[in-house]
């Protein structure tokens, strides 16, 4: 219909614009004014996701809310958003998104599991053909990589 066509061109433009204030809050001088304000464009990009009420926006707001956790080095915070993110991800399919959520996980858990996971989440992406995961992560995931 044209009224989802609508909402899910809203999502997309507004999960981009998260996604950009993002990247570059990631790559501003910690604790910056640049950063913060930056920060503050991606919280409400996340924000608005979740008003969408949409599940796979869930995921966008959610992967959007780990990255701006992760820049604050709150860990834990951090992966609870990458769990809600992957799960919101599976129950829509989108393989990808999932797999780049599992990814940035695998890189917060220490040993072993965190390294199966990791190594799991490239391995789907290279069956996907993509040849560079770490590219994909940082395209999907600012802030996680």
């Amino acid at each position: 219909s044209r009224l989802g066509f609508l909402q899910n061109a809203r999502i997309y433009a507004i999960a981009a614009r998260g996604s950009a204030a993002l990247a570059v809050a990631a790559h501003a001088p910690r604790g910056s004014t640049e950063q913060k304000r930056f920060g503050v464009i991606a919280a409400k990009a996340a924000k608005r996701l979740m008003n969408e009420r949409a599940r796979w926006a869930e995921g966008q707001a959610s992967l959007l809310a780990a990255g701006i956790s992760a820049i604050a080095g709150r860990d834990v915070e951090t992966i609870r958003c990458l769990e809600v993110a992957i799960a919101a991800f599976d129950d829509t399919h989108m393989a990808l998104h999932a797999a780049v959520a599992r990814r940035c996980l695998g890189g917060r858990i220490r040993g072993d599991e965190g390294r199966e996971r990791k190594n799991a989440a490239e391995a789907f992406m290279r069956s996907e053909a993509i040849s560079n995961p770490e590219g994909t992560v940082a395209a999907f995931a600012p802030g996680m990589s």
